[in-house]
């Protein structure tokens, strides 16, 4: 026999004898079975006290510690669990029970195995029972409950047969709990009530209940059996009910058995326990009265009940049982379907198998938390959780879901809670630790800063250090002193010439001679250089380089000129590229660090890196008195009582008085600013009430009493102490006189995390609620990683004789879902305060019930690490502050990191007292290189085709993008096949069940084998929801590759993203770092950044002063001030690293805005008619100093301005009254810049940074939309400067011209285009401006929401760019009148705006282009929505809200393909078209600005010389004039008939005269003007009086023809400067409707053409075709060039079929679009059919005219054979319409 065969023989054998234990563990459950049934019948009830395991298997020792995962379960993709039969588990082997704690205990449940005498298997099983499918855990049940027959009136009446979720019988809890808290239980899971806000362990989907074992008696206390509670079963004021009656006699059912998921600890079975101290004395609302009363005695009779079970396994119900054969459960060869433990054992052979895969039948670990749930949260109509159905926020959801929990609590609850077992205060253990005290020894003075003492700063000053010497000052590639001219992405036609005029400024040259010359866009910096130098013959001796005029911004001579951001700028505005040649020794290097600089910077101090305190605190010498104070008086106390016992004479010596001990004590806590401990008062309380039990009796311990207490005094005034140098900077600290403690892996310790929760000191004066709570929960990032746990809702106990008011709870929070192992790196425990008011609002749930009803607010939060920057983590006493809960309804909570210790701006700002007890000193040590495991990667391609699509469609998703639990399991099951899509690993990190220490190998070295992200892709990871340091490491590693210009467009966001790093010494701030040393520009908008983020005119230096807005607690600054000791931070290690002369520019940059700021305040504050005699004054003031001090402005490092025109600066006339100030440049050019203070610009910022991001990204397509964007840069909070863009006006403006009611007309827009551009191809370059710009806004404004599009908020360029300002409005925020929403529109598209696209009142061609353009555009930023959620989550701004986020985020139709999200946008362009509203905005806002007449100041020149030409012309620009006469008159009309005169104009040098045609008005105009210039020109008069009867008919214009006519000839005889004047060539000079054809003459034309063209076929139709994912596409777009029917437009439609086609069941068929030769239908057809079948068919598409009252006439078709496209791809094209055979 072979060794195969005998091993085959064994394994038969063993499966054989375990079947048969199987069979008779069955019988023996039968037996049970029916022994209960007959008890039950009988009336006999057994108290069988029941305990459970809370895992089915023993943890088996591993090869090495971090083999152990604790992540949770989850199940493989594509099995079902829900029917798997499980089997009866057999006994676990003899082995040791692990545990962490040093100790081991006595356990009441064995886990060895059975003795050997036991031979029956029946016996054995008497002592040792398993759970089996569908059974029924018996709990016992207290005897009062059980002999209770009668049910309780209350419960009669209020309990229904599904109100009460299942819950262990004689659990003593108030009715009508909610069944879900937070909705954080997983489905199919019973949930337990919290009580009075203690804390039941979880259970999964599918996990066997785990019941607490409960004792026998008459009363059970609920602390006994695993609440972390005190309250008994019976209400302590009897104004609650009893509790319900048991369920079932006293059995709860159960969901079907499975393996629990790994860290649910087994429940400890009850433990002695001692009352707490009374806390009479320092909380007045707790009832004394209230006490455990359970006792070890008690655990032990239970112990020694009358049964010898366990585990009961009685099974009420037999019928689903399955009997499962244990051979073919463990076989390995099965199916997951058919076994569950063939799906484990499997696994180990998968490719796809991870260490961290662990076994489980429960529900999926994510169906518990969503990554993004910080974003879905908030309330509002537009709320995301009203379409996503995600939680709400943690607050939010407490008014709706704890509500009753609470009201149905006890308004003041019982004494707190008892600390676990083995357990100590502080006090204690320290009493223990050490024999002698003295304060005197353990406090000493420490002159170091203690900010000095910290590691995390000492490692970010040693970071700054080592940056800033890596760069020396001779290196010219990373000190070049010098910008570089921004550059874009953006792919020119071949062939594009662009005119350049270059000044030469160099020795000897002539500056105001320029070379104007043109040339290829793509030429070369260096060619075109070189050519210069040759051409004005500049001396050869040196190199030259070109600059831009007016910015000290150079090109490079490598690059090519369409690579510039400012040369694509010109050729958008039409306007010339202007540079400066200059040698390269007259380059401004002015930024560059010089020697001087290295030698200085090699001694940079911490003191100039790190800020100094800006709360001044106690000192030493201070407290060092009154320590001396309490040390002599409890000295004398001790000497005292050792005295008495001494003496033997109790009656004649004086009575102890500690009053003194205690005023000392209150004198320490008054210099702590009021912060009396918990352990103070206890300690204190407990002398006072020792110094009071002197006996006779016992006189021989009095003195040991007295100073035992003494010590604990000592010792609790020396933990305040320590806490208080570990929150303030101070100088002195406590010397820890304790031994040090043997530190101990994390991963090894398997305790759970338990957290004291003592009081909270200083509450807020303005708190008034009846009673507070505080929930505890771990965060790691915005992930939950353990559940709520509350304490008991106490009130807060005034100020008394004894000590400030408080609110003591006194609570042990134990975490018991997350053991210490469990912890990440980056872990946080967040704290919440909530208060809660009796609600007497009457409701209908309020009458029908009577429990009272309680309203709960949050009103403040607190937060901690716990992991310091070493990675040790925390453990005794903290002081945390409370901040205030975010006015916004942000969660600033669980944005993270916790706020660094004592960085709250008010000095008495309420603080709470823990206490983290870790059974030892735990560290989290660093993940060496060496234990970064391989990671095996699959082949995708091996995968089926499925699952390949699956993958590919979910990594496709943006963001925000709601996985479903199994798709995250499925991407977290097949990552290993992943690391080629970079897209993916964002989705595989969000996916990992855990970020313990044991699981970090595996994902440490899954992140640095996958495919390099792209930068844009790599932001991503700076989001909260990323914490791990060394993923965001990688980030910022990937982000290496952003050019210095790409970094700038997202460095609002990347300093943002610093918040949420966990430790000041980050990656990311040694990156910026970097590149502010390399880049002045960038370092320039860093330093604003982060200047503006910082109170004070000098931030870095400064600190927020809170005194005069002590009151405003709950305002979002203060919040905001958490995350200021960041900022400041690098904002001073940039100044301190960045060199002395761009260190002085920031500075005379932040002096100029201090001086424009008290300009700004004073003209808001002086009377209107000294407005602008304040401004010139302090203006003129500002000027000197820039004389003195030429500086750059905040707006750009290159903007460098040495003086303002101060005559011509003005101010608006609007609420805030913003300056116009015009900055003279070094070039003596203007700059107009715009100061404003009173409004918040970070919105107006971050919606100009999307403007110019998105256009980048056009533009990278290949898409220009001549988009124009200004700057903004926000100086500091509520004030900045902004970019005045010249040459513009506001629509409003323009469509008054024609009246207030010019909104309503159509010709406005197109009239004011072509008086600004007066030649035929200026205008059409302006219609094409026009139209791409409009489109883009169009995309901008619906995309981002924005609001208030009033006429005055859009404005026009000369050159036909229309752009937005002010975005006050976004993301749903509408502009409301009254109750009316002012903005109805999707976005602003009137039919003036149509006008001007389609060149006239009709439909044209023109408007394809613009809806092509829209839909490009929009389809170009969903595609890439990713980077714009980013910008939009990570912005920062208060005003963003999670309502805000979601807008976005619907608004980009994420759901939709790209046809189909362009089908939907030309819905939205037909909308904005046809709404009235948008147009009746524009009226009502015209009437405003009418009746309060607003105006610019100190601005009154038109600019023009004539309303009807807005330039001004002259002899030396149109040449002279000789001769004009007048040619005649013509009749014209505009809708209305009018006439104008013909004028023959003869200038010298031209053969032919050219024609121009005035109106008699504009005579009129030229007459007035020339009387007012010239007075005493002998002119002939016109006749300006109103005429009576008609006046636009021949009779009249023949008359005015002979006026004008003599008026002429009297103006060529007066003299020369009246004759040539600039007004009278102006007049005379061509404009656009000179050169334009006569309407009339057109519209005849047309006419005659459509009648010769009428029945002919003709036109063209557009057609998109694709398949993909087995779906045909064919999209409809347009229609152009049909025929007039009857002279009339028509109402066309298309059809399409798939022939042959007899049943006609492929007809598919367009909306009908009425009245257009040219209609855009822009429709999805879809066919789901298989290519094979698609390609042997015939595409037909014919176009109709539809009419309701006679046959539909056919106009043309197309037909194409699908068997020769190429359909894998997009085909879109214009195919001619045919006559087809229908």
């Amino acid at each position: 026999m072979t060794d195969y065969d005998k091993k085959f023989e064994e394994d038969l054998e063993k499966a054989q004898a375990l079947s048969l234990e199987s069979l008779a563990l069955e019988q023996f459950k039968n037996k049970r079975l029916q022994e209960l049934s007959n008890n039950a019948s009988n009336g006999q009830s057994k108290k069988t006290p029941s305990v459970t395991r809370a895992s089915s298997m023993t943890e088996t020792d591993s090869h090495t510690k971090y083999e152990r995962q604790w992540s949770k379960s989850r199940p493989r993709p594509g099995t079902s669990t829900g029917a798997t039969p499980n089997p009866l588990i057999a006994p676990p082997p003899s082995s040791q029970r692990k545990n962490s704690n040093a100790t081991e205990t006595e356990d009441l449940i064995s886990f060895s195995s059975p003795p050997a005498s036991n031979t029956n298997i029946i016996e054995f099983c008497n002592q040792q029972n398993y759970n089996t499918n569908n059974q029924l855990v018996r709990v016992s049940t207290p005897t009062v409950i059980q002999q209770s027959s009668a049910m309780h009136p209350y419960w009669q009446q209020h309990m229904g047969p599904s109100r009460y979720p299942t819950m262990p019988p004689g659990y003593p809890g108030p009715s009508g709990y909610p069944h879900n808290l937070y909705n954080y239980r997983p489905p199919g899971s019973v949930y337990y009530p919290p009580g009075n806000m203690g804390y039941y362990p979880p259970q999964m989907p599918n996990t066997p209940m785990i019941y607490p074992r409960l004792p026998s008696g008459p009363a059970v206390n609920v602390a006994s059996i695993g609440f972390k509670t005190g309250i008994t079963g019976s209400y302590p004021d009897n104004s609650m009910p009893p509790p319900p009656p048991p369920v079932m006699g006293g059995y709860a059912p159960e969901p079907p058995p499975a393996l629990p998921p790994k860290n649910q600890k087994r429940e400890p079975p009850p433990h002695a326990t001692l009352p707490p101290k009374s806390s009479a004395a320092y909380s007045k609302t707790a009832p004394s009265s209230s006490k455990s009363t359970v006792k070890s005695e008690k655990v032990q009779n239970s112990e020694n009940s009358n049964s010898n079970n366990l585990i009961d396994l009685a099974q009420i119900d037999d019928k689903n049982s399955v009997r499962v054969s244990i051979l073919q459960e463990f076989d390995p060869i099965l199916s997951d379907s058919q076994s569950f433990y063939g799906s484990y054992y499997g696994r180990t052979t998968s490719p796809d198998y991870c260490g961290d895969d662990t076994l489980s039948v429960s529900g999926s670990v994510y169906d518990e938390y969503y990554d993004y749930d910080f974003i879905y949260s908030g309330s509002g109509n537009n709320s995301i959780s009203g379409n996503t159905g995600v939680s709400e926020p943690i607050y939010a959801s407490l008014n709706a879901s704890l509500s009753k929990l609470i009201a149905e609590s006890s308004p003041h609850s019982p004494t707190p809670p008892l600390p676990p077992r083995a357990r100590m205060s502080t006090i204690d253990r320290n009493l223990s630790k050490i024999s002698e005290h003295n304060l005197l020894n353990d406090v000493v003075q420490n002159d170091e800063k203690a900010l000095a003492r910290d590691p995390d700063l000492k490692a970010f000053y040693n970071m700054v250090y080592r940056v800033r010497n890596n760069y020396k000052y001779n290196d010219p590639d990373s000190n070049m002193g010098l910008v570089i001219s921004p550059m874009v992405n953006y792919k020119y036609n071949d062939g594009l010439s662009i005119k350049l005029r270059v000044h030469p400024d160099f020795e000897g040259a002539e500056f105001d001679k320029a070379v104007t010359f043109t040339c290829d866009v793509t030429s070369s910096v260096e060619h075109i250089t070189l050519q210069l130098v040759c051409d004005i013959e500049a001396p050869t001796h040196q190199n030259y380089t070109l600059k831009v005029w007016g910015f000290n911004e150079y090109l490079v001579p490598t690059t090519l000129l369409s690579d510039y951001e400012y040369v694509h700028n010109c050729i958008k505005l039409d306007d010339d590229v202007v540079l400066v040649l200059i040698p390269d020794s007259m380059r401004d290097k002015s930024f560059a660090r010089t020697v001087q600089d290295d030698c200085r910077d090699r001694e940079i101090t911490f003191e100039k890196v790190v800020p100094s305190e800006t709360v001044s605190h106690i000192t030493f010498d201070s407290l060092k008195i009154l320590l001396e104070t309490v040390e002599n008086e409890i000295s004398k106390l001790e000497d005292q009582a050792t005295e008495m016992e001494r003496i033997n004479n109790y009656s004649g010596a004086p009575p102890l008085q500690p009053l003194k001990v205690s005023q000392s004590v209150k004198c320490i806590v008054n210099l702590m600013g009021e912060l009396c401990t918990l352990d103070i008062m206890q300690t204190v309380e407990g002398l006072n009430e020792s110094c009071k039990a002197f006996s006779p009796s016992r006189n021989d311990s009095f003195s040991h009493n007295i100073k035992n207490n003494c010590n604990k005094v000592r010792l609790s005034v020396k933990n305040l102490i320590d806490m208080y140098c570990q929150t303030f900077s101070v100088n002195f600290e406590v010397v820890s006189s304790a031994l040090a403690e043997q530190s101990r892996n994390v991963g090894d310790v398997l305790d759970s995390v338990i957290v004291r929760i003592c009081a909270i000191y200083r509450p807020n004066v303005k708190w008034e609620h009846e009673s507070y709570y505080i929930s505890g929960q771990i965060y790691h990032g915005t992930r939950k990683i353990s559940k709520p746990i509350f304490t008991q809702a106490c009130g807060k106990t005034e100020r008394d004789k004894m000590w400030p008011s408080r609110i003591v709870f006194d609570s042990w929070l134990e975490f018991e879902d997350v053991p210490i192992s469990n912890l990440a790196r980056e872990s946080r425990l967040v704290l919440q305060v909530f208060g809660r008011t009796l609600d007497t609002t009457e409701t209908e749930e309020s009458k029908n019930s009577n429990m009272p009803r309680y309203k709960e607010e949050e009103i403040g939060w607190a937060a901690i690490q716990f992991f310091d920057y070493e990675g040790v983590m925390i453990q005794g006493s903290s002081l945390l502050s409370v901040w205030p809960r975010e006015s916004n309804l942000i969660n600033d909570h669980i944005y993270g990191p916790a706020p660094a210790m004592g960085s709250h701006p008010q000095n008495d700002h309420p603080m709470i007292g823990i206490e983290v007890t870790p059974p030892s000193k735990v560290v989290f040590p660093k993940i060496e290189s060496n234990l970064v495991k391989n990671v095996t990667h699959g082949d995708f391609s091996s995968l089926d085709k499925d699952t390949q699509e699956l993958l590919t469609d979910a990594c496709e998703q943006d963001m925000l993008y709601k996985f479903p639990p199994e798709i995250r399991e499925i991407l977290w099951e097949k990552r290993h096949y992943l690391n080629h899509m970079s897209q993916a690993l964002p989705k595989v990190l969000l996916a990992a069940h855990s970020w313990a220490y044991t699981n970090l190998p595996d994902l440490h070295g899954m992140l640095h084998t996958w495919k390099k992200l792209e930068p844009r892709q790599a932001l991503e990871l700076l989001l909260p929801v990323y914490p791990d340091i060394e993923v965001r490491k990688m980030s910022v590693k990937w982000l290496v590759n952003f050019s210095n210009d790409e970094l700038v467009d997202y460095l609002p966001q990347l300093i943002v993203a610093l918040r949420h790093e966990t430790y000041e010494n980050s990656p990311l701030a040694e990156f910026m770092l970097h590149r502010a040393l390399r880049s002045p520009r960038f370092a320039h908008y860093l330093f604003w950044l982060l200047s503006h983020n910082l109170p004070g005119s000098i931030p870095q230096n400064g600190n927020m002063d809170m005194k005069d807005n002590k009151n405003d607690l709950y305002d979002s600054s203060i919040s905001e001030v958490r995350h200021h000791r960041r900022m400041k931070l690098l904002l001073r290690a940039l100044l301190a690293i960045c060199g002395e002369s761009l260190r002085t520019c920031f500075l005379s940059q932040q002096f100029l805005v201090k001086h424009l700021n008290d300009t700004a305040e004073n003209v808001q504050k002086a009377k209107d008619s000294q407005k602008i005699v304040h401004l010139h004054r302090d203006l003129e003031t500002i000027n000197v100093h820039l004389s003195e001090n030429p500086t750059s402005l905040p707006l750009s490092p290159t903007l460098r301005v040495n003086a303002i025109d101060v005559k011509s600066c003005s101010y608006f006339a609007s609420n805030t009254l913003p300056l116009k100030i015009n900055f003279i440049m070094e070039d003596s050019s203007i700059y107009p810049a715009i100061y404003k203070i009173g409004d918040d610009l970070q919105q107006d910022m971050l919606t100009l940074q999307m403007i110019r991001l998105m256009d980048k990204l056009w533009l990278h397509e290949g898409l220009d939309l001549k988009m124009v964007a200004f700057n903004c840069i926000p100086t500091s909070k509520r004030k900045g400067m902004i970019e005045m863009v010249t040459k513009s006006e506001t629509l409003r403006k323009i469509q008054v011209e024609h009246g207030l009611t010019g909104s309503f007309k159509d010709k406005p827009i197109a009239e004011w285009l072509a008086k600004h551009n007066p030649s035929e191809l200026e205008y059409s370059r302006a219609v094409q401006n026009f139209t791409a710009s409009c489109a883009g806004y169009c995309v901008v404004t619906y995309i981002m929401g924005i609001g208030d599009r009033h006429n005055d908020n859009i404005m026009l360029k000369t050159s036909g760019h229309l752009f937005h300002i002010d975005f006050g409005k976004f993301l749903g925020d509408a502009q409301m009148f009254g109750n009316f929403k002012r903005d109805r529109a999707p976005f602003v598209l009137t039919s003036d705006m149509a006008y001007v696209i389609n060149g006239g009142d009709r439909p044209t061609e023109k408007f394809h282009q613009f809806v092509d353009l829209c839909c490009t555009a929009f389809n170009i930023i969903r595609n890439n929505r990713n980077m714009f959620l980013f910008l939009m989550t990570s912005s920062g701004i208060c005003s963003i809200t999670p309502e805000s986020i979601g807008y976005m985020h619907r608004a980009l139709l994420p759901e939709m393909s790209n046809p189909e999200a362009a089908a939907h946008f030309t819905r939205l362009i037909e909308e904005s078209l046809k709404t009235k509203f948008t147009q009746f905005n524009f009226f009502l806002h015209n009437l405003a600005q009418n009746l309060a007449q607003l105006k610019f100041t100190g601005d009154n020149q038109s600019g023009s010389l004539l309303s009807f030409v807005p330039k001004t012309y002259s002899v030396s620009t149109d040449g002279r004039l000789t001769h004009v006469e007048v040619a005649g008159y013509r009749k014209r009309y505009d809708p209305d008939k009018y006439y104008v005169y013909v004028l023959r104009v003869y200038r010298e040098g031209q053969n032919q005269p050219m024609e121009i045609q005035r109106t008699y008005k504009e005579f009129c105009e030229l007459h007035e003007k020339l009387c007012l210039h010239f007075p005493l020109a002998k002119l002939h008069s016109l006749s300006t009086g109103l005429h009576m009867g008609r006046q636009n008919i021949k009779q009249v214009a023949q008359k005015r023809y002979q006026e004008i006519s003599l008026f002429i000839t009297s103006l060529f005889l007066c003299a020369q400067e009246i004759a040539h004047s600039d007004l009278v060539y102006t007049f005379f000079h061509p404009l656009l409707r000179d050169q334009q054809e006569d309407d009339i003459a057109r519209q005849i034309f047309d006419k005659q053409t459509d009648a010769e063209e009428s029945g002919r076929l003709k036109g063209q139709l557009k057609l998109s075709l694709v398949y993909t994912k087995g779906v045909f596409t064919v999209m409809v777009q347009h229609a152009r060039g049909l025929p007039k029917l009857n002279g009339q437009e028509p109402s066309t439609y298309v059809k399409v079929y798939l022939q042959p086609d007899a049943h006609k069941s492929t007809k598919r068929k367009t909306k009908v679009v009425k009245k257009n030769c040219h209609p855009s239908f822009m429709e999805m057809l879809e066919y789901r059919m298989a290519l094979d079948l698609i390609k042997t068919r015939m595409l037909k598409a014919t176009l109709w005219n539809y009419d309701p009252l006679q046959e539909n006439q056919f106009m043309g078709g197309v037909e194409l054979d699908l068997a020769t496209l190429d359909l894998s791809n997009n085909i879109t094209e214009w195919y001619p319409l045919v006559n087809l055979s229908r």
